[in-house]
């Protein structure tokens, strides 16, 4: 077959640094302009490190758009601050830009949800619970129900706790955390080990890397009971 030879490169990661970035943002954004397409590329790069995992460049790709003045992007921009701020372990500065996120988009359950994480993070429970509880009221996702029911137990409610893992559908990939997580409540707060043997031994056989596995293989161990 006959036609142009096709040679794909990708550029290194640090082609440049954050300061070099900075400084060409700055000179070509010296004061807030208003304009929506720019804010929207900054919008966009905010997205594609999400995606990437690369949550340092999300972060300050959003926070570079915030720069723009643009209003109608402000939500986005938002949003990616605060994923990219609970990603990198700062819950505090997720959980503001969250809020102030749903101020313009109340009906985003995703928000609600790392408002919930954020929020969880800091050993807010209550109001980690009342996040959870609005994401749910706008879109089903199992895995919350995960998150809501830890809210729950960590502020004493076991029964609703354990109540609300049940709702984690069996064919649901979040299914083996939420057993596992059952059989804590039941070996732990409800002194109900045998009961507790037989939702890990499903957990294990549903994942057998599910979150907190090697102990729950331990405790089978301990308790006599044969672990997959």
């Amino acid at each position: 077959m006959s036609g142009p030879a096709l040679e794909v490169r990708a550029l290194p990661r640090p082609i440049s640094t954050f300061a070099e970035r900075e400084s060409l943002s700055r000179l070509e954004i010296p004061q807030p302009t208003g304009t929506t397409r720019v804010a929207l590329w900054c919008s966009d790069m905010a997205k594609v490190f999400l995606q990437r995992g690369e949550f340092d460049r999300a972060e300050e790709w959003s926070r570079r758009g915030f720069r723009v003045g643009a209003p109608v992007l402000e939500s986005a921009l938002l949003t990616s601050l605060s994923v990219s701020s609970y990603k990198r372990g700062r819950p505090d500065e997720a959980a503001r830009a969250a809020a102030r996120a749903l101020r313009l988009q109340p009906r985003n359950a995703m928000l609600h949800y790392y408002h919930g994480l954020a929020l969880h993070e800091m050993a807010r429970f209550a109001e980690a619970l009342a996040a959870y509880r609005a994401s749910l009221s706008l879109r089903e996702e199992p895995r919350v129900h995960v998150n809501a029911a830890r809210a729950l137990a960590a502020l004493g409610r076991t029964d609703e706790a354990f109540a609300e893992l049940e709702r984690v559908p069996a064919n649901d990939p979040a299914r083996p955390v939420a057993l596992h997580d059952m059989a804590m409540i039941l070996m732990v707060e409800m002194r109900r080990p045998r009961e507790a043997a037989a939702l890990m031994r499903e957990a294990l056989a549903l994942d057998p890397n599910v979150e907190g596995a090697e102990a729950m293989r331990r405790a089978l161990r301990e308790m006599g009971e044969s672990a997959p």
